[in-house]
């Protein structure tokens, strides 16, 4: 159990409070990690505290991961509820914009790069040097299986989860040799107020049989089903594992 025991820990979650992201941080806490979940809803800093019941303490700083300054103010404010400390950076926020080419403008393709990959890369970048000078850290990144198919009237969204995938390896590579793993997770097809078999019924009946026919574990992901993966990679579990993207599919990339 000690290999996968976070007692002592502290950890930033972004976009933590609903979903995905809500799950991973209820089992990071749980699992003895302190917490500061960053979130663009403005009720983050009173209500993160009642969505994980761990032994250790929950923090939420609101604020908004596509303005970089805002992005920076929200870093050093929940590194100030750490007292200062950071083990673990879980980079989860993100969105999506179901659109086809000829539909998606310039304003829609900057948003998303903004939250779902230019963010990451820029708490990434903050987080580093604290990691490094404990010489010990564990970045995890929300990938997604289209960084590896890409997508149908989704290509802006695929773009930045490949751009994701990359970092994670790139920025692996660069910090390994200072004590720091950084990993992601690619989910498939799973059920949260973002995506579900309602909203892909709306793209097309024929299509949500498609991605049903094509699951393997014959069902789609519930967002426990993330949790886990996300221990273990935040954990000393993993300490010898970096550059890793973590397929969480039911089969569906190898189907």
């Amino acid at each position: 159990m000690n290999l996968f025991d976070l007692t002592n820990k502290k950890g930033i979650v972004t976009g933590g409070m609903q979903g995905l992201g809500r799950a991973m941080a209820q089992a990071l806490s749980a699992y003895g990690c302190e917490l500061v979940i960053m979130d663009i809803n403005p009720d983050t800093p009173k209500m993160a505290k009642e969505i994980c019941a761990g032994p250790a303490p929950v923090h939420g700083v609101a604020c908004d991961l596509s303005d970089e300054n805002s992005l920076k103010e929200g870093f050093e404010k929940a590194l100030n509820l750490l007292g200062g400390e950071l083990h673990i950076l879980l980079n989860n926020a993100g969105i999506n914009l179901r659109k086809k080419l000829e539909d998606c403008s310039k304003v829609d393709w900057d948003r998303m790069f903004s939250i779902n990959s230019t963010a990451p890369f820029l708490l990434t970048k903050l987080a580093a040097p604290i990691m490094r000078a404990q010489h010990y850290g564990k970045i995890i990144n929300m990938a997604s299986m289209l960084a590896f198919l890409g997508a149908v009237n989704n290509s802006s969204y695929a773009a930045t989860k490949g751009s994701v995938l990359l970092q994670t390896r790139s920025f692996s590579n660069e910090l390994a040799k200072d004590g720091i793993c950084v990993n992601a997770i690619a989910p498939g097809y799973f059920h949260t107020e973002l995506n579900s078999p309602e909203k892909m019924l709306l793209i097309g009946e024929d299509f949500l049989k498609s991605i049903n026919m094509r699951i393997p574990a014959g069902r789609w992901g519930e967002p426990e089903d993330l949790q886990g993966t996300v221990v273990f990679l935040a954990s000393p579990a993993s300490d010898y594992v970096t550059g890793a993207c973590i397929n969480v599919d039911g089969g569906y990339l190898h189907r």
